[in-house]
C-alpha cells in the first residue's frame, strides 16, 4: 500500500503494488491498482546511488523516458 501525489489530481493517489510485470534497465515495473477508483496503472520501482558515478546520467535517461510517456 503506498500514497503517492499526482500532479493534475485533486487527492493522493492511494494505491497497491502489484504483480511484477517486468524489469528493465533502470528497475522494475509492477501492476498497479488506484484503491479509491480501481484503474490499473503501470508502477516502475528504480534504484538511485547518489554515490555512483552515472547516477547523473541515469536521472537524466529516466526524465527522458517519463517525458516520452
Amino acid at each position: 500500500l503506498g500514497n503517492l501525489m499526482v500532479p493534475n489530481r485533486q487527492l493522493p493517489l492511494r494505491y497497491k503494488l502489484g504483480p511484477l510485470l517486468g524489469r528493465g534497465a533502470f528497475g522494475s515495473v509492477h501492476l498497479g491498482l488506484n484503491e479509491l477508483n480501481g484503474e490499473l496503472f503501470a508502477v516502475k520501482k528504480i534504484q538511485l546511488d547518489p554515490n555512483q558515478a552515472n547516477t547523473r546520467f541515469n536521472i537524466d535517461a529516466l526524465q527522458g523516458e517519463i517525458k516520452l510517456l
